[in-house]
């Protein structure tokens, strides 16, 4: 897993899994640094792609290419809203979507799948 305890890489994970936000790194960055002042956001970048590596966060995509992290690795998807930004978690079973992938020879070890439109606040507004 990891090679050695980092003090840095604890804070960042604190802070990740103690949201459900699903922040970006400058997020995190800005809340690490109430804990640690002298923390870089190269740093935060490193330690967020080593929770990664190690499964303990993931990664999602929004269109204008921002990374937000989650630290609820179980398998469920997301929903990006395209007016305010937010990043909503929809548990949903992958059973039949993995079924038909399997069907054509492909062994499914995960899946992350990302839906975009407007959330319930958005869709109220407009």
């Amino acid at each position: 897993m990891f090679q050695r305890y980092s003090r840095q890489r604890e804070v960042v994970y604190g802070i990740l899994s103690a949201t459900d936000t699903h922040p970006t790194a400058e997020w995190i960055y800005f809340e690490a640094k109430k804990v640690l002042p002298n923390i870089s956001l190269a740093t935060v970048y490193r330690n967020l792609r080593e929770l990664v590596a190690a499964d303990m966060a993931k990664v999602v995509l929004t269109k204008d290419a921002k990374e937000h992290f989650d630290a609820d690795v179980s398998q469920h998807c997301h929903f990006v809203c395209e007016s305010c930004g937010k990043v909503f978690d929809v548990k949903t079973k992958f059973d039949q979507s993995a079924q038909g992938v399997e069907e054509e020879g492909f062994v499914v070890e995960k899946c992350d799948v990302v839906f975009f439109g407007k959330c319930n606040n958005c869709s109220e507004i407009h």
